[in-house]
């Protein structure tokens, strides 16, 4: 792996994304998240070191080509999960993001339902997973808190079919290696948050049972 080159391409998609992320225009205006970029980029920048050269450069590609066309990835994500979070909104705006492929539908549902598996693994490992984010399923989803599934959903519709086969792909590599994404992505955000293990950054948020 070319490490300079991996975080050269990191760095770029970090980038645009937040440029994408602070032009999100929200119903209830702006979101108290569009002003903290250290969080941001701990937080994606945790997601992109768990990936794959090869999906990060295609993700990137996504990203370059929205911009060309002037679509905010963003905006359209967000857009996705107000199918699952406020219905009836989402009706009305529907028409302004692309349809979903029905190929496409089946793809997202896959890598969302290895997601949560990796989440439910991870709990098991580490108890303070829990609260370093989102609940897992969409009966978590709550006004100001949404859950993985309906989160993963909306993002991985804003990306190619080539990025999502990948992805796909990349989940597949890692579950030869006995490897896991969540538990891959939560050691990197310990990192950066200055812990030396993922177990000591765990007991900081282990819940008292």
């Amino acid at each position: 792996m070319d490490t300079n080159q991996t975080e050269s391409t990191i760095d770029r998609i970090i980038s645009l994304e937040w440029q994408m992320f602070d032009k999100v225009q929200n119903i209830s205006g702006r979101a108290a998240c569009q002003d903290d970029k250290t969080t941001f980029d701990i937080m994606r920048r945790s997601q992109f070191e768990a990936w794959s050269d090869s999906l990060c450069e295609s993700w990137l590609g996504d990203l370059l080509a929205a911009m060309e066309d002037g679509r905010n990835l963003m905006t359209e994500k967000y857009a996705y999960m107000m199918e699952y979070t406020a219905p009836d909104e989402f009706q009305s705006i529907k028409g302004r993001i692309p349809e979903l492929s029905a190929d496409k539908v089946l793809l997202i549902r896959k890598i969302v339902d290895r997601h949560l598996t990796a989440w439910e693994e991870t709990v098991a490992l580490y108890p303070g997973f829990i609260a370093s984010g989102r609940g897992p399923s969409s009966s978590f989803d709550e006004k100001g808190s949404v859950s993985i599934e309906t989160y993963l959903s909306g993002e991985l519709a804003t990306y190619s079919m080539n990025t999502l086969i990948l992805y796909d792909a990349y989940l597949d590599e890692l579950a030869g290696l006995g490897k896991n994404i969540a538990e891959m992505t939560y050691q990197l955000q310990g990192e950066k948050y200055g812990f030396e293990t993922v177990a000591d950054f765990d007991s900081v948020l282990k819940p008292n049972l």
